[in-house]
């Protein structure tokens, strides 16, 4: 686990990463027999996927407690959505409407991770994604 938390993030450039869930044990005074933990990861492009899946797994290969095995499993693995003319086409036409009615246009940036809107993007449809919260320091423990 502080292996992967010390993994240097590239925020501006899509990968972060945290391990957001730990579990394990039943009591204090017990040495538990397993433990979990649940890693979220976030990345630009199929570039940053594939580096992190081979950096989780290089990872785990490694043992310093004899006896004990590690066991890596992916979730839903999304795929990144990553900047497409036709999502750009996308935010000019809304944009382009928003100007027509008298309302402030959006200004495009990039939020990284898997979505529904990216599994629309691979499949070539155009999709904006990321209308709703505003904060910084995605995934770190300053997230707000």
């Amino acid at each position: 686990m502080l292996e992967i938390d010390a993994i240097e993030k590239d925020e501006p450039n899509g990968l972060t990463c945290c391990c957001s869930i730990v579990s394990g044990g039943t009591v204090p005074n017990t040495v538990p027999g397993e433990c979990t933990f649940k890693v979220n990861v976030r990345f630009a492009n199929e570039e940053q996927r594939l580096w992190i899946v081979n950096k989780m797994q290089e990872i785990a290969a490694k043992n310093y407690n004899p006896g004990c095995t590690t066991e890596v499993t992916f979730g839903r693995g999304r795929v990144a959505m990553e900047r497409h003319p036709r999502n750009l086409a996308l935010l000019d036409t809304i944009n382009g409407i928003l100007a027509r009615n008298g309302m402030e246009t959006l200004t495009g940036f990039m939020r990284y991770g898997g979505s529904d809107a990216a599994d629309m993007t691979v499949a070539g449809i155009p999709a904006l994604d990321n209308f709703g919260v505003w904060g910084e320091k995605i995934h770190s423990p300053e997230e707000y």
